[in-house]
Formats: structure tokens, sequence, C-alpha cells
């Protein structure tokens, strides 16, 4: 295996404050939820860039305090209004749960 290395990336304007979870992905990318919303760092990037959510059914709240990936690529996201599903190769966002009574209470559960 190659040699690993740490080295020092910084996060887009106002994405520092209340990093709540990182995940890495299998295409390397490293995905940063945030009380500011959501980034991605690439392998080759420089700086993370926040992800641009399309007009659609996001939480107004998008305070995210916990994330993880599927078999299929796509990132779940648990915020403080409930949980969203992204397509990150077709930029599809789903709130799976939305018409669900306590969606909210699934923010901070573990995903293994």
């Amino acid at each position: 295996p190659a040699p690993r290395s740490w080295c020092r990336r910084r996060l887009g304007d106002g994405e520092q404050a209340g990093v709540r979870a990182l995940h890495l992905d299998r295409g390397g990318y490293i995905w940063i939820a945030s009380y500011s919303g959501l980034s991605r760092l690439g392998p080759e990037d420089a700086e993370a860039a926040a992800w641009p959510f399309p007009p659609g059914p996001l939480p107004a709240d998008r305070r995210f305090e916990s994330l993880a990936s599927d078999a299929s690529g796509r990132i779940w996201l648990g915020s403080l209004a409930g949980v969203v599903r992204l397509d990150p190769e077709s930029g599809r966002v789903e709130v799976p749960f939305a018409d669900r009574p306590g969606a909210e209470a699934l923010a901070s559960a573990r995903i293994d």
C-alpha cells in the first residue's frame, strides 16, 4: 500500500464553524457535515467546496449532525430536521422520512 500522510486543507468561508462529522467515501472524497451545511473535499482539492443543493425538498434546517454512505454511493445525512439522502452522481436529493412524526429524532442516529 502507498504510504499515508497528513496534510492541512482549508475549509471554505464559514464552513469551519460546527463541524459535526467527517466521512471518507469509496471515491476518496471527504464529506464534511457541519452546522453550515455539507462540503466535499476531493483528493486533489486545495479547499473544501460547499455542496450545491438544488431547490427542492431539503429541510429548512441544514445543520447536519451525522453522515454515512451506502453501498450505492449515496450520502445519508442526519439534520436537526430529519434525514436527507443525496446521490452525488445525479445530484438528486430526497428526504425519505419527512412525513413521519419524530423524523428529527433520526438526526444523530448512528449509521453503520
